[in-house]
Formats: structure tokens, C-alpha cells, sequence
């Protein structure tokens, strides 16, 4: 997928303010040849596909996506396999959400038989909700000070709500955690849920990210799910419990953090210590800081992040074609 003048293709309809890959839906029969034509399919559907054929034409190819998860390296093999079985050596492209997919697919083989590229899908997503759900409205102006959302059970989500909970900080914020059975109205956290009585309120975002501890990948990790997007565009400060650099990857792509206010070297820690340090560092602001004064003290960089969220959409299409 190589950025060039012309126009190029896709088969999959969509109703998002942002084209897949950048590539405006047209339907395979009424394509006249000009351009390339991709045609786009869930990796896991790769044996059903039905135009192997049209894959022998120079500018058709296949794009594999699994552009919801990071667990790339589970991905190589079967669509190697794939690749090999048909014949499709240099015609598919495997998308997937982690963020250096590339040199993480390079790490597995020194022989690519496909592509692999990193597409942001879940910021894409959370781009569509900040107009689908009128989130610009949401108040810079919060009276709790944090919250953490956990819906699936992972190891690092459940010791990090027993830290709340241990620490009575959830008198100060929204904790919600399935495996605890503590939910808000009923309900856990979903990816497309913006419970405003949540997002108006809570200042700090305690973000129990996908990933953690780096066993899903060999030797690259980040992987940016929705969790991390949503504090941005819901003005919100935010704490991540994620994978190392996590932080110092959003930085590089000009967003802003907060460790002018809190210690934020738990990015640079191992597993081992980054989740206590993060966890110490928002007891240690809520001890430290009223919520006034933290209001204050974030809402310019809060305002930054939302503005720059919206600022880089070319950015974030253009990179993965």
C-alpha cells in the first residue's frame, strides 16, 4: 500500500467519518482498473475468501485484518500458512493494532511472505464517538477524582482494583471490576459505553490497558485499545497501567502527560513495579492535591490532548497506507 496521487479501493461499506485505511468503498465489479484495489477481510475468515483469482491481477490485493487486538505474533504463522497454500506471496497485507507490528514481524522472519502494518483502529473508533456521542460537551470541570473501568478479568486488572480497594480509594472515584462484581447501574465496561455520569465526573482516568506484562508478543508490546483513547476525548487526565512506554509513545506523537504533578516514571518500569508505582503515584495526588487544584493544574494539557486528538486524523490514516 504505497501513498501515490491516485485513488484506491476497497469492498468494505462502512458509516464511519473516516475510510478504512483511507480507501473509499467501491464495489469490485463496478471498478474500472484504475488505482489498486483492496479487497478487506477479517483474518479469521481467510480460508472462506472467493476471489483468489483476482488476487493474480498486478494492483488487487488482500488485506488481513485483526485490527481490534496487538497479539500479532498469533497472527503470523496461520497467515504465512495462508500466503503459501495460495500462492499469495506479496499480495496480503496483515493489519493488525499493535503498535510496532512491523518490526515485530520482521523479528519473526527475515523471509516476509506478506505485509504487516500497525492501523490504529480503536483511536479511529473513539474518533467517530467524540461526534456520535456529543462528547465535546463533556465539562472540564470535574468533582471526583479519578475512575477505573475493568470489565475482562486480566491479572493486572484485578490486582490493581484489590490496590483500590485496599487503600479505600474507590471513596474517591468510580471503580467498576466484573471479576469483583462491583458494577455502576448495573453494568461493567464496554468498549462503545460512555456512561456520562462517569466521563463528566471523574478528573483522572486509571487506565488497566489489554496488555501488561510483555508475554503476547516477542519482542514489542504497545498496543492501544480504546481504554486509552476515551480519557482524551472525554477531558480527562489520565494514569496507564499498560505496557512500558507506554506514555513515552503518546508523547512522541505530541500529546501531553502529567508528571509535572505526579511521578509518571512508572512507565519506564518493569512489570514488576510499574503497576504499584502508578497506583502509589495516584494515592499520593489524591493525598496531595484537592480537586479544585487538580482541576486547575491539568486543564491545559487537558485541552491540548483533545484539540491535538482531533488535529492528527490525516495523520493516523495516512500512516498505514
Amino acid at each position: 500500500m504505497e501513498n501515490n496521487n491516485q485513488v484506491n479501493w476497497c469492498d468494505k461499506q462502512h458509516n464511519r467519518l473516516t475510510d478504512p485505511f483511507g480507501l473509499p468503498y467501491k464495489e469490485y465489479s463496478k471498478w474500472n482498473g484504475e488505482g489498486n484495489y483492496y479487497f478487506i477481510l477479517h483474518f479469521r475468515d481467510r480460508e472462506n475468501f472467493k476471489y483468489i483469482e483476482e488476487l493474480k491481477i498486478p494492483n488487487v490485493f488482500l488485506i488481513l485484518t485483526d485490527v481490534l487486538e496487538g497479539y500479532a505474533l498469533r497472527r503470523f504463522s496461520k497467515i504465512d500458512s495462508f500466503v503459501c497454500d495460495n500462492n499469495l506471496q506479496g499480495k496480503v497485507i496483515f493489519a493488525t493494532c499493535l503498535v510496532d507490528a512491523e518490526k515485530e514481524y520482521s523479528a519473526w522472519t527475515d523471509s516476509p511472505n506478506f505485509r504487516t502494518i500497525y492501523y490504529p483502529e480503536w483511536y479511529h473508533r473513539v474518533y467517530d464517538n467524540l461526534y456520535d456521542y456529543h462528547l465535546d460537551k463533556l465539562s472540564y470541570d470535574k468533582t471526583k477524582y479519578f475512575c477505573c473501568l475493568n470489565n475482562r478479568p486480566h491479572e493486572h486488572r484485578i490486582k490493581s482494583v484489590d490496590y483500590l480497594l485496599e487503600n479505600n480509594l474507590d471513596q474517591h472515584g468510580v471503580v467498576t471490576s466484573v471479576h469483583h462484581n462491583i458494577l455502576y447501574d448495573g453494568e461493567g465496561s464496554r468498549p462503545n459505553d460512555y456512561n456520562r455520569s462517569i466521563y463528566k465526573d471523574a478528573l483522572i482516568n486509571v487506565v488497566t490497558e489489554t496488555h501488561y506484562d510483555p508475554s503476547w508478543n516477542k519482542l514489542h508490546h504497545i498496543f492501544l485499545s480504546e481504554k486509552t483513547w476515551k480519557p482524551i476525548v472525554c477531558k480527562q487526565a489520565f494514569i496507564i497501567i499498560g505496557p512500558q512506554y507506554t506514555l513515552k509513545y503518546l508523547k512522541d506523537l505530541g500529546f501531553k502527560t502529567f508528571s509535572e504533578l505526579w511521578d509518571e516514571s512508572y512507565d519506564e518500569c518493569n512489570s514488576n513495579k510499574r503497576l504499584y508505582i502508578a497506583l502509589n503515584s495516584l494515592y499520593n495526588t489524591i493525598n496531595g492535591y484537592t480537586i479544585d487544584e487538580l482541576n486547575r493544574a491539568t486543564v491545559d494539557i487537558r485541552k491540548h490532548n483533545l484539540k491535538h486528538f482531533k488535529h492528527i486524523r490525516e495523520e493516523m490514516i495516512t500512516s498505514c497506507t
